[in-house]
């Protein structure tokens, strides 16, 4: 009786599991949107990023594609991260979305100091965006090409939390100090080089490439 019950259980467990799975299935072919969503709700962030990948590439819904890359970012999914950004700085709309995050953060800046909280965020969306591409750059192995490309991103005027910082920061936590030469180096050669922050900044760079 007891092997009975047993094996009734886990007939009604795999029963349930493969009823989860065919659910799960037909849901994400059927809407793709709906999973956005679902996963998110859970908590499954990395699952949520690649659905609202999907939903962009059938509709073209450029929030979702944002969404997407900004998740991407976060867990480090870099080969999703380059596909997903290559499409969105493509995009007509890539400076109005950009703008449109600004907004944004602005709003919450304001709110958060009417709260007296202390907080606040700086920088703009597009260098957020183009640090994180360069920094999956920089993982996968094309360090040479992430350099490049946060440094011509970030321009001569060198605004906080840019596209090189990121880049930098994730190098020195990686303890790349041949890098981090390199990396100085090139800030001295680009446009951003008589701006002030800039030379503290590469001063920082040669002194931690010293150590």
């Amino acid at each position: 009786m007891k092997k009975l019950v047993v094996k009734t259980a886990l007939v009604t467990l795999g029963a349930t599991i493969l009823l989860l799975g065919l659910f799960f299935g037909i849901s994400a072919a059927c809407s793709p949107a709906a999973m956005m969503r679902l996963t998110a709700a859970f908590g499954m962030e990395a699952a949520s990023g690649r659905y609202a990948y999907d939903v962009y590439v059938q509709s073209g819904d450029l929030s979702c594609l944002a969404y997407a890359c900004e998740i991407a970012i976060a867990h480090k999914s870099d080969d999703a991260a380059i596909e997903r950004l290559d499409a969105l700085f493509k995009e007509d709309a890539f400076a109005e979305i950009c703008a449109s995050r600004d907004g944004d953060l602005s709003e919450y800046n304001s709110a958060q100091e009417s709260a007296g909280s202390g907080i606040s965020v700086s920088g703009g969306y597009d260098q957020y965006l183009y640090g994180g591409y360069a920094c999956a750059l920089y993982r996968l192995g094309r360090a040479e090409e992430a350099s490049a490309f946060a440094i011509g991103k970030t321009g001569a005027e060198f605004s906080a939390n840019n596209a090189s910082v990121a880049l930098a920061l994730e190098a020195v936590q990686n303890k790349d100090k041949q890098f981090c030469a390199e990396f100085a180096r090139s800030l001295s050669a680009s446009a951003a080089r008589e701006n002030e922050d800039c030379k503290k900044f590469i001063q920082i760079l040669e002194d931690f490439a010293n150590e």
